[in-house]
């Protein structure tokens, strides 16, 4: 049986984000799909416009979309072992993979874990415009760290890059948003999980046990992300307080 589709260009701007969180990917059917980081703790989902009617992996997804690149919309058929590109005269035949060697999320780890997310309070939350990541993608183009907070700093919600390591001596960077807040607390993650489509989101933080896990959500399009804080995180005592700046 072959199965033939087309991916929209929203659909390839978000492998091309996906291809940077990991270079594997498994399609399930469906229009959901998600990929992680190698130790699983960093998950990316999205709504696809296109829907897989058969289950298939790519192992080298920038590999894939370079071929991809080469067509301006080919159809794209799944016979077997194999993909089909194809478009007026040029054709590309392409191998799946085998799914037991694609990294992929966890899922009864991460269905448990968003559903008792879910069923909690968030501790802290605030908005993260298009704005403010393309700003700390630029600062750490300028000067790059490894690492990245989320911080009171004098009452405003900031993004600070730091490392960790040599906090006090080290060059730190802030960008600070335009949201305030009445609780100190100190949120760390290491920057090469900060691979977030340019997009505006809404962030939604809850401590869970020795760290805590961060959920991005596009106002936009239906992208989320979620990953797990570093263990040294503070929380305040209370539930933070957030409001936009009048």
């Amino acid at each position: 049986m072959t199965k033939t589709f087309t991916f929209t260009d929203r659909d390839l701007q978000i492998l091309t984000n996906f291809s940077e969180i990991s270079s594997h990917i498994e399609f399930k059917k469906g229009r959901r799909q998600a990929t992680c980081e190698t130790n699983r703790s960093f998950v990316a989902f999205y709504d696809f416009d296109t829907e897989i009617k058969n289950e298939f992996c790519i192992y080298d997804l920038k590999e894939f979309l370079n071929l991809i690149d080469l067509f301006k919309n080919p159809k794209i058929t799944l016979k077997e072992n194999k993909l089909l590109l194809k478009e007026d005269k040029l054709k590309i035949v392409y191998p799946t993979s085998d799914t037991n060697i694609i990294l992929k999320p966890n899922y009864p780890v991460v269905d448990k874990t968003i559903k008792k997310f879910n069923e909690k309070d968030n501790d802290i939350e605030f908005d993260l415009t298009a704005d403010d990541i393309r700003e700390i993608y630029r600062l750490n183009r300028k000067i790059k760290q490894p690492d990245i907070a989320i911080e009171n700093d004098e009452g405003n919600i900031a993004l600070k890059l730091f490392t960790r390591n040599q906090y006090d001596s080290s060059t730190t960077l802030t960008h600070i948003l335009n949201q305030k807040t009445n609780h100190s607390f100190k949120l760390r993650f290491q920057f090469h999980r900060f691979k977030f489509l340019i997009s505006d989101y809404k962030v939604e933080i809850q401590k869970f046990g020795n760290s805590g896990v961060v959920k991005l959500s596009s106002k936009e399009i239906p992208l989320t992300y979620w990953f797990a804080l570093e263990e040294d995180s503070i929380f305040d005592s209370n539930e933070s307080e957030v409001k936009n700046n009048a």
